[in-house]
C-alpha cells in the first residue's frame, strides 16, 4: 500500500481539526494575556480601561512594591512558608514513596500483605477525617504551629506510595531482583572498591552490538554508573565479586540494562511529582499563624462570653480583655500610650467622635493594610463614613443609633395627642401633656449632654464645623440652620415643657419609669436602657420615627455607637483585625453583641436579614421597631463629620451651651461661647481657624 513516505505526498490536514485546535489555544492564551496586561494597571484603570489594552500610565512596578509592601511584607513570608513545605514535603515523600513502593512491588516479606492493605486502606481515607485527630495528637506532642506540624503530615502519602508500588511494578523486571540479590555480596565496601581497580575486564566495550548478553548482577552498576555519570555503559569495569562468585544464567541485553535505567529515572521523577501533589494538599496550612495574644480596653460588661465564642474558634488568638476606663478615661491612657511609644492595646472600643483624633495622629492603623480590606463592602454605607478618614478606614464599626423616638403610649392616651411626626407637632404635644398633667414633660434637657446637640445640628445639615486639608478649620454656630435648633429648644426650655435632668442618672430613670418624660429622642439602642433597667414598664412604651423639621422630610441623625480601633503601635494587628472583624460582622459575633450586649448591628446582612427585621419586640408591645431603626439608617443625612480634637469640643458644652440650658436663656449664645472656646483650642493646636 502507498504511503506519504513513498509516494511523496504530505497528509492531509483537518480544516476544522486547525480551527478547533486555534480557538481551544485562544481559549487557554486570553487568559493568561488578560493577567499580563492588567498587571501594568493601576486600580483605577482596571476599571478604566479595557481588558486586553494597555492602560496610559505604567504601574507595573509601582503594583510589585505594593505587593511586597502589603501587610508589613508578608507576601514574602507567605511565599518563603509555600517553597519551603512543598519542597520539604514534596521530596521527602517522593523518597518514602520510591522506596516504599519499590519494596512492596519486588520483595516477598512477612507481613507484605497487611502492608499493602493499610495502604490501599489510608488511600480510601479523605483527608478531613484526618483532621481533628491529627491535631489532637500534634497538639500533645507540642506541634501545634510548628513548621513540623505541616511537613509530617506532607511526609506521609498513602496514595503516592501506591502509585509507586503500581509504577515499580511494571517498571523493575521481576527476572533482575533476584540474581542482584544473590549478588549482594558485591555491595560490600572492601569488594566493591577491590573490583573498581581492575580494570581488565569490561562490560560494554564502546562500539559493541546492542543486542550482547550482559551478565544480569552487572545491571545495578550500569544503572548507578549511568546516573552518576549521566552517560551510556561504555567500559565499566566488571568486579572480579561478580565474575568468580555471583550465578550467570540469567542474562540481559545491553538495552535493557540501559531501559532499566531510564525507567528508574522515570520513577524518580514519578516519586517527585506524586510527593508535590501530596505536599500541595498540605499547602493550605503552611500560613498558620503562630500563636499570639492580643489586649482589647473596651467598657462593655459581658464582652468575655463574645471573646470565648472566638476564641472557641481561633485557637491562635487569645484575646486578653481590659476595662481601663469609660470613654474619656480611657481615651487618655490610649493617648499616654501613644505618646510613650508603648503600653496600648491592640485593640479598643472608641466612639465614633473620638476616632477621628487619634487617626490623624497616627496612633490608629488603616485596618484595609491589614486584612480589613471588606470593611466597606460589609457594613452600612452611612456607619462606614464615620470611620472613614481621608480615605482610609481606621475602624471596624460595631454599633450604631439611628435616631427615632420613644414614647410612653399610655401618656400620649391620657393627653388624647397623636404621635408627633414633625418637631412642630413634638411642640404642640407637649403643651397638650402638660396641660392635662403638670407633672408630665414632653421630654428631658440635659445641660451636659452634647449629643444632643450633634443629633439635631446633624439632621438639620448644619455643618457647626468643616475641616479641609487636614489643617483648616471653619466653625459657623451662626448658621440659619444651627441658630433655627438653638431657637426651637430654647423656646420650649423657656416654656417648661422640658425637665432638666442628668440622663443615665438614677434620678433620670426614675423619672423616666414614672412616665414623667413623655418621649426619648435618642439612637435606636435606647431599647436596651429601656428594657435593662425599666423592665417593669413593658407594654407602656413605643417607637416611632424620629421628627423631621418640614412635612415630607425623612431625614434623620444618629445618636452615640462607637467602633473597634487597633493601635499602629500594636505588634499584632492582623490578628487583631482577625478578631475585630470577626466580633462585629461574623453572624456568631454579631448575635453575642445583640443578646449579650444589647448592641444594634452595623453589618448590611443584618439589615436585610427578614428575620431580623419582622422580630416583634414584646417590650414595645409587639411593634417590629427594627423595620423603623432600618429606615432611620437609610435615611441618616449624610456629610457630617468629626472634628480631629472632637473630645475638646465635647467637654466645653457644658460650660458654655450647658450654662445657657440650666439659666433658661438664649442656647443661641451658648453657641457662641462654644464656638470661641473651640476656636481658642484649634489656634492653640496649630490649626488654622476660620470662625463665622
Amino acid at each position: 500500500m502507498a504511503t506519504s513516505e513513498n509516494t511523496g505526498l504530505k497528509p492531509r490536514k483537518s480544516v476544522v481539526l486547525s480551527i478547533v485546535m486555534w480557538m481551544l489555544l485562544a481559549y487557554f492564551m486570553l487568559p493568561l494575556c488578560w493577567l499580563l496586561v492588567n498587571a501594568t494597571k493601576s486600580n483605577v484603570d482596571l476599571f478604566a480601561t479595557f481588558g486586553l489594552a494597555f492602560a496610559p500610565s505604567f504601574a507595573l512596578f509601582d503594583n510589585i512594591q505594593s505587593l511586597f509592601a502589603f501587610q508589613d511584607g508578608i507576601f514574602l513570608r507567605w511565599f518563603g512558608n509555600t517553597v519551603l513545605y512543598a519542597v520539604v514535603g514534596a521530596g521527602g515523600a517522593a523518597v518514602i514513596a520510591a522506596m516504599g513502593g519499590y519494596a512492596l512491588a519486588k520483595f516477598d516479606f512477612h507481613g507484605r500483605r497487611g502492608v499493602l492493605m493499610a495502604v490501599l486502606g489510608a488511600s480510601a481515607v479523605p483527608g478531613t477525617a484526618l483532621a481533628v485527630p491529627t491535631y489532637m495528637l500534634f497538639s500533645q506532642w507540642g506541634l501545634i504551629n510548628t513548621e513540623l506540624a505541616v511537613i509530617i503530615p506532607a511526609l506521609a502519602s498513602p496514595f503516592g506510595l501506591f502509585l509507586m508500588l503500581v509504577y515499580a511494578q511494571d517498571a523493575v523486571p521481576d527476572r533482575g531482583v533476584e540474581p542482584v540479590e544473590q549478588a549482594r555480596q558485591c555491595r560490600r565496601g572492601q569488594s566493591i572498591a577491590a573490583a573498581l581497580s581492575a580494570g581488565d575486564h569490561r562490560l560494554a566495550p564502546r562500539g559493541a552490538a546492542a543486542d550482547r548478553r550482559l551478565p544480569v548482577p552487572a545491571a545495578p552498576l550500569a544503572v548507578r554508573h549511568r546516573r552518576r555519570r549521566g552517560q551510556a555503559m561504555s567500559a565499566l569495569p566488571i568486579p572480579r565479586a561478580i565474575r568468580r562468585g555471583a550465578p550467570t544464567t540469567t542474562t540481559m541485553t545491553k538495552g535493557e540494562v540501559i531501559m532499566i535505567g531510564l525507567k528508574t529515572g522515570s520513577l524518580i521523577r514519578a516519586a517527585l511529582a506524586a510527593g508535590i501533589a501530596a505536599a500541595a494538599l498540605f499547602a493550605g496550612a503552611a500560613n498558620a499563624q503562630e500563636p499570639v495574644q492580643i489586649t482589647f480596653w473596651t467598657w462593655l460588661p459581658d464582652i468575655q462570653k463574645t471573646v470565648d465564642l472566638f476564641e472557641a474558634g481561633h485557637p491562635n488568638i487569645k484575646v486578653k480583655v481590659e476595662n481601663v476606663g469609660v470613654g474619656a478615661d480611657q481615651y487618655t491612657k490610649i493617648q499616654n500610650a501613644v505618646d510613650a511609644g508603648s503600653g496600648g492595646p491592640d485593640v479598643a472600643h472608641m466612639t465614633y467622635d473620638a476616632i477621628p483624633n487619634f487617626a490623624l495622629t497616627g496612633a490608629l492603623a488603616d485596618v484595609t493594610k491589614h486584612g480589613g480590606e471588606s470593611v466597606r463592602e460589609l457594613f452600612l454605607p452611612g456607619v462606614v463614613g464615620l470611620v472613614d478618614i481621608n480615605g482610609g478606614i481606621y475602624g471596624i464599626p460595631q454599633d450604631f443609633g439611628p435616631g427615632v423616638m420613644y414614647y410612653r403610649k399610655d401618656v400620649f392616651d391620657e393627653a388624647g395627642v397623636a404621635v408627633p411626626r414633625t418637631w412642630a407637632e413634638f411642640a404642640a404635644a407637649g403643651e397638650a401633656i402638660h396641660a392635662k398633667n403638670p407633672e408630665h414633660f414632653i421630654t428631658f434637657i440635659d445641660p451636659a449632654l452634647v449629643d444632643a446637640a450633634y443629633m439635631g445640628l446633624w439632621q438639620l445639615g448644619a455643618a457647626p464645623w468643616t475641616l479641609e486639608g487636614g489643617t483648616n478649620v471653619t466653625l459657623d454656630f451662626n448658621s440659619d440652620k444651627a441658630r433655627q435648633w438653638a431657637d426651637y429648644w430654647t423656646d420650649l426650655n423657656a416654656k417648661g415643657l422640658t425637665i432638666e435632668s442628668v440622663m443615665g442618672s438614677d434620678a433620670w430613670f426614675k423619672q423616666l419609669g414614672a412616665g414623667q418624660m413623655a418621649t426619648w429622642v435618642v439612637g435606636a439602642w435606647g431599647l436596651q436602657a429601656l428594657t435593662g433597667v425599666l423592665p417593669q414598664n413593658e407594654g407602656l412604651w413605643r417607637v416611632a420615627p424620629q421628627p423631621v423639621w418640614n412635612e415630607g422630610d425623612v431625614g434623620t441623625s444618629q445618636f452615640g455607637g462607637s467602633g473597634t480601633v487597633i493601635l499602629e503601635q500594636s505588634a499584632n494587628k492582623q490578628a487583631a483585625v482577625e478578631f475585630a472583624l470577626w466580633m462585629n460582622s461574623s453572624p456568631e459575633g454579631v448575635t453575642s453583641l445583640k443578646n449579650d450586649q444589647g448592641l444594634l448591628p452595623t453589618t448590611n446582612a443584618a439589615w436585610e436579614d427578614p428575620g431580623f427585621l419582622d422580630e416583634e419586640i414584646a417590650y414595645l408591645g409587639g411593634q417590629k421597631a427594627r423595620q423603623i431603626f432600618a429606615e432611620s439608617a437609610k435615611n441618616s443625612v449624610v456629610g457630617w463629620s468629626w472634628l480631629p480634637f472632637q473630645p475638646y469640643v465635647g467637654s466645653v458644652y457644658k460650660d458654655t451651651v450647658g450654662q445657657a440650658i440650666s439659666g433658661k436663656t438664649s442656647i443661641a449664645e451658648g453657641f457662641a461661647a462654644w464656638q470661641k472656646r473651640i476656636a481658642e483650642y484649634a489656634t492653640e493646636q496649630g490649626f488654622t481657624v476660620t470662625a463665622k
